[in-house]
């Protein structure tokens, strides 16, 4: 018992002096950290403050070079600048010293420089003209011109051109016969230079070369070609009247220079708009006063359109439906008379190449169409058909024909002028000569009203389709008529009308009373011969309707 207390005894005091040792590193360390984190947060402050140094020092070092580089550019520009200066300066004084030594080296020289008159532009280029010399000029001209240049060129308004232009350039900048004479060595290209090497031998001045130009390319017949041209033009529905006057007065110098002012004033109103030259004619005298007037009635035409589509916005059209009286006493013949009358073909009046004639507006038609007899009446000489887009026309029989090609005509319409592209079909394809389909009447915006026979033109004008009397078309064909008792049995309960030859009428009995009827509208495309008679056409394609009077 004694024993364990003395082991006792040495074992704590043997634990009393680790924990003593413990106690002494542990707050040995603590010193350690604490002397750790002292030098951390002085290594912290000291970094902290380098950086600002640093930033500091670069902000002075970046201001400084900022000023450096703005300075140096500030420089350059400068010495740019003074550089420019002395090489404008440097090439005036040798400009002028060469225009000096040029005037004094050439001395007294004739120059080729033509005089042109008024109206030099428009005149003809006749080839016996003369032009007096006029001295050059001191002074550069006002723009930059080069000499113009002539080719292999067939057109003879290719041939005037290049001698207009060259008076216009020697107008500018007078040339002496010398130098004339290198520079159109320089310029003739193709056959005009194979020309001139045979021909410069006799040539010395400005004057002689143009008479001879002119009389070896221009054809002998150049007169005659003005002539047609001034006969042709006319004026393009969408041309104004100034651009057109003005090109039209063009051509007529052309043709004749000594032209008076009356004489060119009629030949414009004859080839202008009619409705315009109605207006015109006797009103003006000369072709300023004819722009000008005829400028301020085609202002009224547009105002006058806007002013009929204001019109038609604010106050539309009341429509007013009539009620059909059903009832069993109504006599079923006096129905279809009062219903439908005599149907006929929409019929309208159209110019065509300075020619009037009948058209058939046909709205089963997609696109226009013209026998080939109506073209080889009215093509001009030489004139040919362009191949048409449309490989293939489907006929209304199922048959598949081919278009002989295609022509763009101008087409006149009451007040309407416009270019549409007509396809060409055989004779034997076509009922009648012309055809204007879909194409026509979106073209020229006309609203059909077959109810009353009238349609109306742009602008709210309207008018009555052409009468077609059933009498032409019996004196045409005398199958072309009511069929008789024998023709009736064939089909008991059904009534036939032939009329006018293209249009098929049915009237069917109701059993409700009146009649049911069925319009047959003919093929626009194509001809079916009638059994009845080799040269009547019957119906090719069938657009069938039947409500019940």
């Amino acid at each position: 018992m004694y024993l364990n207390e003395a082991e006792d005894e040495n074992d704590g005091a043997g634990n009393d002096m680790g924990m003593e040792r413990v106690f002494e590193e542990l707050n040995t360390l603590k010193g350690t950290v604490d002397a750790l984190e002292t030098r951390l947060k002085e290594t912290v402050d000291s970094a902290l403050s380098r950086e600002e140094g640093l930033r500091a020092a670069m902000d002075v070092m970046a201001g400084e070079f900022k000023k450096y580089v703005d300075g140096k550019l500030q420089r350059f520009d400068e010495v740019v600048t003074d550089c420019l200066l002395r090489r404008d300066q440097r090439w005036t004084e040798e400009l002028k010293r060469i225009q000096s030594k040029s005037r004094m080296s050439w001395g007294p020289v004739s120059y080729s420089t033509p005089s042109i008159p008024a109206h030099s532009s428009h005149r003809r280029l006749s080839a016996d003209e003369t032009c007096p010399t006029v001295p050059p000029a001191a002074a550069r001209p006002p723009i930059r011109m080069e000499f113009p240049q002539f080719g292999e060129s067939r057109n003879s308004s290719d041939v005037t051109d290049f001698v207009e232009q060259c008076e216009n350039f020697l107008t500018l900048r007078p040339l002496s016969d010398i130098e004339l004479m290198g520079t159109l060595n320089t310029v003739l290209k193709g056959p005009a230079r194979s020309w001139w090497l045979a021909a410069r031998s006799k040539i010395c001045n400005w004057t002689d070369f143009r008479k001879s130009f002119l009389e070896a390319f221009l054809p002998m017949d150049y007169q005659a070609e003005i002539e047609d041209q001034l006969r042709t033009n006319v004026q393009a529905p969408g041309q104004c009247l100034r651009d057109f006057a003005y090109d039209h007065r063009a051509l007529c110098l052309k043709w004749r220079p000594d032209m008076t002012e009356a004489d060119m004033v009629r030949r414009i109103l004859n080839a202008c708009n009619p409705r315009l030259a109605s207006g015109l004619r006797g009103t003006v005298t000369t072709v300023e006063q004819l722009v000008k007037v005829g400028s301020l009635i085609e202002k009224d035409w547009s105002n006058t359109k806007d002013y009929w589509s204001r019109v038609q916005q604010s106050h539309p059209p009341k429509r007013v439906g009539k009620k059909n009286d059903h009832g069993p006493n109504r006599s079923s013949g006096g129905d279809v008379a009062t219903a439908l009358g005599e149907p006929s073909l929409l019929v309208v009046p159209v110019y065509l190449r300075g020619s009037k004639g009948d058209a058939v507006l046909d709205s089963g038609c997609t696109y226009s169409l013209m026998s080939h007899s109506l073209w080889k009446a009215i093509k001009k000489d030489g004139e040919i058909l362009a191949s048409s887009e449309i490989p293939k026309f489907v006929m209304a029989n199922g048959q598949e024909n081919k278009a002989l090609g295609k022509a763009t005509l101008l087409f006149c319409l009451h007040d309407f002028h416009g270019m549409l592209g007509v396809h060409v079909l055989a004779d034997d394809n076509l009922c009648m000569p012309l055809l204007l389909g879909l194409d026509f009447m979106s073209m020229c915006q006309v609203t059909l009203k077959p109810h009353c026979r009238r349609y109306i033109m742009p602008g709210g004008k309207e008018y009555a389709f052409l009468p077609k009397e059933i009498a032409k078309a019996q004196e045409a064909d005398p199958s072309c008529q009511e069929l008789g008792p024998s023709d009736r049995q064939a089909s008991p309960g059904r009534i036939h009308y032939q009329l006018q030859q293209d249009v098929w009428y049915r009237g069917v009995p109701s059993k409700y009373g009146g009649f049911n009827y069925q319009v047959v509208v003919p093929a626009a495309l194509d001809l079916i011969r009638s059994p009845r008679s080799p040269t009547v056409p019957a119906a090719a394609t069938s657009i069938t309707s039947s409500p019940r009077l």
